[in-house]
């Protein structure tokens, strides 16, 4: 029976856990990685639900390890198990549901440290609720609805609102990206009866700013996004410079109460700076993405999440 300090629950190309658990290794913390997408192959999870109440699981070197005994879980980003050979469609709908009320439901076993936990991520992935938390506590967000009605939508560009579109979940698609209305787009509006999306006004903005949020430890990240090829999603053009930004204390304070009212201990926030220098929120990523960051701007991310992962181990 091994004993990790932390575990890392991942899957297997996560460049941001190779990094972090490089950094680990070299401080010699006890930590070990599961990548959830091979449980139905060569590594395998029990729930005891009796007088001993845990998870437990079976590695492919057949070691094993108890939720029991890790101090911090670090939920990045699992992949649930597929199983390509199954063909009929509604079996593979069935099995895939049923990975997913077994995987979510694995945090009630343990008391460690999650970072965040699978409840706290599915909350606050959902934009709508992100938007109304965020306009509770004070932050501006853009004009937004949500629908799947194209004619609310031609309401908005009646009044000559200019408009972006985006999706609704998490889930990426080559098409998903964050993008303004054309002309060509309007004839398209009856689509949205099949899948609704989020409008959101559009906003002219100096520059773009990712916010990463370790902990309480803040690393917020200007991008010119306004001077590139791609002004309304930066994430379509790394060419532009990045370079550390300073929020004011006044928004730092209030992200830092967005993340504790989702209960979150880490996420990524996207944020559009005006040139009134005003800060408008437009959402954030409970499981975001820093490691590009660190790269483009050498704040050491990976080591302050090492760090964080470490606090108050056994």
């Amino acid at each position: 029976m091994i004993a990790p300090q932390i575990l890392i629950i991942s899957y297997g190309e996560d460049l941001h856990t190779r990094a972090v658990m490089h950094i680990l290794e070299k401080n010699k913390i006890n930590v070990e990685v599961i990548d959830f997408s091979s449980l139905n192959r060569d590594t395998h999870a029990s729930i005891y639900i009796d007088n001993d109440i845990d998870v437990r699981i079976r590695l492919s070197d057949d070691r094993h390890l108890k939720f029991s005994d890790v101090d911090t879980i670090w939920w990045r980003r699992p992949i649930i198990p597929e199983n390509n050979l199954i063909h009929d469609e509604n079996i593979r709908k069935y099995i895939r549901g049923e990975w997913e009320h077994f995987i979510e439901g694995l945090e009630v076993y343990s008391s460690c440290r999650w970072i965040n936990s699978p409840s706290a991520n599915r909350l606050a992935n959902r934009k709508t609720i992100q938007l109304q938390m965020a306009q509770e506590i004070g932050l501006k967000i853009p004009k937004t609805i949500v629908t799947n009605d194209g004619s609310v939508i031609k309401d908005f560009l009646d009044q000559e609102m200019q408009l972006i579109y985006k999706h609704i979940g998490s889930v990426s698609h080559p098409r998903s990206s964050t993008k303004k209305i054309l002309p060509s787009d309007i004839n398209r509006l009856s689509s949205l009866l099949n899948c609704p999306a989020i409008f959101q006004e559009r906003i002219e903005a100096e520059s773009d700013i990712r916010v990463t949020i370790i902990g309480k430890e803040i690393f917020a990240v200007e991008i010119r996004s306004n001077i590139g090829k791609s002004p309304y999603d930066w994430r379509l053009d790394y060419s532009v410079p990045f370079k550390p930004h300073n929020l004011d204390q006044l928004t730092a304070s209030k992200l830092l109460e967005l993340m504790n009212r989702l209960k979150l201990l880490y996420c990524t926030i996207d944020l559009r700076l005006t040139s009134e220098g005003k800060y408008i929120f437009l959402e954030i990523n409970p499981n975001g993405q820093y490691l590009f960051l660190e790269l483009l701007t050498s704040i050491p991310l990976s080591e302050h999440m090492a760090k964080f992962l470490s606090l108050n181990l056994r």
